[in-house]
């Protein structure tokens, strides 16, 4: 079910009082999406799922009791590709600042679907809808466009463009449009159907968008060097494991080697 116009003007508001509440003053997040994430009351995983980049797990969120209270676990597919990661990042933080809870509240009448609801906050967290607005208008001008239909090409050079601007996935961008009354939805699958195209790759070469496309494989888990030396000595995992998970992370344990002494304080 489509969110109706109260529901999204709820959302827009939601974003601007998280926003707020967290002091996020830049008005385009783009890959600092990534460094609220860690800031957030949870633990963060990256990993790269194989075969998971296209329509499998982009990430997940889950809540689960540790030591008798409950902690937030986010998880990022770094199988895909950056600005993907990103929006998977901004969809994790609905969840995590319980975005459908406060929708609910706010309008307690109202019928949504809970992801969709959280996928209006990150496309809106990501791409605010007046900057938005005014980002196509800007490119549009400099494509000397006119007006009423445009060809394929030159609507994949202004997603490639709202992409590396706002730091997002292709999909979303042209999910976007269809929001805001851009692009009518029945023109979806013309237009998805460049999404991992040669066309859009050159578009992306061409105009020099080095952000885009790039897939780092990161693995990387918030202070799991500590955790595995917690459980190395409660014994919680055999030596073997521990150091399997080391070498998968590519964890290093650092000796303390130098005799040398550092003086360190206050009023040196």
């Amino acid at each position: 079910m489509a969110l109706n116009e109260i529901l999204i003007k709820g959302i827009e508001e939601i974003v601007q009082v998280i926003k707020t509440e967290n002091n996020i003053k830049n008005e385009i997040i783009r890959d600092d999406v990534f460094s609220i994430l860690q800031a957030s009351e949870c633990t963060v995983l990256y990993y790269p799922l194989d075969g998971e980049e296209n329509d499998g797990c982009d990430g997940c969120h889950i809540e689960k009791p540790v030591n008798g209270r409950m902690e937030q676990f986010v998880f990022i597919n770094t199988n895909n590709t950056r600005e993907r990661q990103a929006f998977s990042a901004a969809h994790e933080l609905g969840h995590i600042w319980k975005v459908d809870e406060r929708l609910q509240a706010k309008f307690p009448q109202e019928y949504f679907d809970d992801e969709e609801a959280v996928n209006k906050f990150a496309a809106e967290l990501l791409m605010p809808k007046k900057l938005f607005e005014e980002a196509i208008e800007i490119k549009l001008k400099l494509m000397n466009y006119s007006g009423p239909k445009m060809k394929n090409v030159e609507m994949i050079k202004l997603i490639a463009y709202l992409m590396n601007y706002f730091f997002v996935p292709y999909k979303s961008v042209v999910l976007r449009f269809n929001e805001l009354n851009r692009l009518s939805d029945k023109y979806n699958d013309d237009i998805l159907i460049f999404k991992d195209s040669e066309l859009l790759k050159e578009i992306i070469k061409a105009e020099q968008y080095t952000r885009l496309g790039i897939v780092n494989k990161l693995c990387s888990m918030d202070n799991l060097n500590e955790y595995l030396i917690k459980a190395e000595k409660k014994r919680v995992f055999n030596e073997t494991k521990i150091n399997n998970i080391r070498k998968e992370f590519d964890i290093k344990q650092v000796e303390e080697s130098s005799s040398d002494d550092v003086v360190f304080g206050r009023g040196i």
